[in-house]
């Protein structure tokens, strides 16, 4: 499934992945500092903690002493549903890398009775958030290194404010880019699938790009050939969601899906917009990404048609 679109030449392709990546980084990372806090920070770094804490320690028992602070890999519990574990793995990693250590608790106790999310030591604040700087940063390198001008273009998006700050949190959007930039990388080959299934590890959103494994139709042309394609991503995507072992495996997207419904629901009564929906702008970053990069491929396309018609037209006698 090579295409003229997915093809670049290699020295090329290198300046501009380096390019992107420089200037990217340079751009986002300011914000690692200046960007204030956002609560859905507290539950990833503290969830990135815990669950990377029992990963290291080669801990898979299902039941911990306490559904809140101390889960273990319960299927049912709130922080295995909510999200899968791919984006707090890398700011699990980061923190033990750097030696920061996440919030003791998910919630904390204000002096009247409340709870909400606890504090984050600014050391392990920045250690998640240049993760996920350098997650954009990669991401928007091998889009370029890939796709060349087209995807060198993707760092327009890095005008608008509201993606600098999105890509400087400490959540799921800067390893999500780059677990799409992966699939995108790896399309017309074998390992196309997995990398799909890597990536919807980041964040539920990638499984958007699992139907486009059936065009691929590696294991043949067939309806259950097609369909047994997707298997390595489905694979993969369990190999490295220890909740779903104690839950069917990759049946666990199931149930992953509809609590994300019913959050979704909830989030659109509480604070829906305008159409009574919840869609914050980060929601909509990945078709941000790829739409200037089609917007570029397309123009690409139609310069290259209009010069060749010039040439035509001035060679004519």
């Amino acid at each position: 499934m090579r295409t003229q679109f997915l093809e670049t030449n290699l020295p090329k392709g290198a300046v501009l992945a380096a390019c992107a990546f420089l200037f990217s980084f340079l751009v986002l990372l300011p914000g690692t500092t200046q960007v204030a806090r956002h609560g859905d920070e507290s539950q990833y770094v503290w969830s990135a903690g815990y669950f990377t804490g029992k990963l290291l320690s080669w801990d898979w028992s299902r039941s911990g002493t306490d559904p809140v602070g101390d889960p273990g890999w319960a299927p049912q519990s709130y922080w295995a549903l909510t999200q899968p574990m791919g984006t707090r793995f890398v700011y699990g990693l980061a923190m033990a890398v750097t030696g920061q250590a996440p919030p003791a608790h998910p919630v904390t106790t204000g002096g009247n009775g409340q709870t909400r999310e606890a504090d984050i030591a600014p050391g392990a604040l920045a250690a998640t958030r240049t993760a996920a700087v350098l997650c954009a940063a990669l991401a928007f390198a091998v889009l370029a290194g890939r796709l060349g001008w087209s995807g060198f273009a993707a760092v327009a998006i890095l005008l608008v404010p509201d993606a600098r700050e999105d890509l400087s949190r400490a959540w799921a959007e800067g390893p999500l880019l780059l677990g799409l930039a992966l699939a995108i990388a790896a399309c017309g080959t074998r390992w196309f699938a997995p990398a799909c299934g890597l990536a919807a590890t980041f964040k539920l959103t990638a499984l958007g790009l699992w139907p486009l494994v059936f065009l691929a139709h590696p294991l043949g042309r067939s309806r259950f050939a097609r369909l047994l394609g997707l298997a390595p991503a489905a694979l993969t995507w369990s190999l490295l969601t220890p909740p779903s072992w104690h839950f069917g495996g990759p049946l666990y997207l199931g149930a992953m899906l509809a609590n994300r419904a019913t959050e979704q629901a909830y989030l659109s009564e509480v604070y829906g917009g305008p159409l009574g929906a919840f869609f914050p702008n980060r929601y909509a970053l990945p078709l941000e990404v790829f739409g200037i990069i089609g917007l570029a491929w397309m123009t690409g396309r139609l310069a290259l048609a209009l010069r060749h018609r010039r040439v035509l037209v001035l060679a004519a006698p």
